[in-house]
């Protein structure tokens, strides 16, 4: 499977603090490996692919729970929070947002 952006957290004292981090699913859909920073940025090569970055940022963040940074185990299994009617709609009005063109 594809790269993926996961909401993780970490506590920073008495509070709790999302963000993205890039994983990797293998082909069963667990968790295969991600990088070692919990907090992923969008970019592209131009606005376009700014766009596609950022609905996929949003529909991920979605698609599973968070998990804490620390928790992160190769061969864990995500707990996903949308059904798969629900993540389709959510991808449908995420794919308004990024175009299909160029520039």
């Amino acid at each position: 499977m594809p790269w993926h952006y996961l909401t993780v957290y970490r506590d920073r004292g008495d509070e709790r603090y999302f963000s993205l981090c890039q994983v990797h699913l293998d082909d069963l859909g667990k968790l295969d490996f991600w990088l070692p920073n919990p907090e992923a940025s969008p970019g592209g090569e131009d606005s376009i692919s700014l766009a596609r970055a950022l609905g996929l940022m949003m529909l991920d963040a979605r698609t599973w729970k968070p998990v804490r940074f620390e928790d992160l185990k190769p061969g864990m299994t995500l707990q996903p929070l949308l059904s798969a009617a629900e993540k389709q709609h959510l991808k449908a009005m995420v794919g308004q947002f990024a175009p299909q063109g160029g520039a």
